[in-house]
């Protein structure tokens, strides 16, 4: 058998047989070429695929860890809550306390210059002129007296002081418990949690 394709190289003719077996060494080069191709391949899929099962992993690792540390976050809360609503009741005991007394003096105080003001109009209803005259000055001294004595009693009530709660910044408290996310250079996103970073976690 005879190859015509060689005529354009100065060839007349060709056995065929010895043209193929040229083609199948170059084939088999070809082929192994492709074989260390896949074979490379498949290493990088192996490696994307234990990547990604690592990436499950710690995924699922680190939204376990954000439930327990929820869990825990809510417990101790509500202790504090507990404290501090107990704290408020014995602020709020001790001041109603404190402003039943001072309602005390000054209704006791308050009655003094109601009686005060009665022994007054008494005198001024009087029709003896040398009832009045004798007993003014002693109407003055009562009034300076009960002026002196219940002075303390009345600022005294504006000495009670109510609790207050004051608020922290939720935001705040929740990122130095959790982290906060992070740009990478890169340009994509990953979210960074202290706690876990500084006990080698992640």
């Amino acid at each position: 058998m005879r190859c015509f394709i060689l005529k354009h190289k100065g060839h007349d003719v060709a056995d065929i047989c010895d043209v193929a077996a040229d083609a199948r060494k170059e084939l088999e080069t070809l082929k192994e070429k492709c074989a260390c191709v896949i074979q490379t391949w498949r290493l990088r899929e192996d490696a994307l695929n234990q990547s990604e099962q690592s990436l499950g992993a710690a995924v699922e690792k680190s939204l376990q860890s954000i439930e327990n540390t929820k869990q825990e976050l809510v417990k101790e809360i509500e202790k504090v809550c507990k404290e501090f609503e107990a704290k408020i009741a014995r602020r709020n005991e001790e001041q109603r306390h404190e402003l039943e007394k001072a309602k005390s003096k000054l209704s006791y105080s308050k009655e003094s210059f109601e009686e005060l003001q009665e022994l007054i109009q008494k005198l001024m209803d009087t029709k003896n002129p040398s009832e009045v005259t004798k007993n003014v000055k002693q109407m003055k001294q009562n009034y300076a007296h009960l002026c002196q004595k219940d002075s303390k009693k009345l600022d005294h009530v504006t000495k009670v002081h109510a609790p207050v709660f004051q608020r922290a910044d939720i935001a705040d408290f929740a990122a130095h418990v959790f982290g906060r996310s992070e740009s990478e250079s890169s340009g994509g996103h990953r979210v960074l949690f202290s706690e876990a970073r500084r006990q080698g976690q992640l």
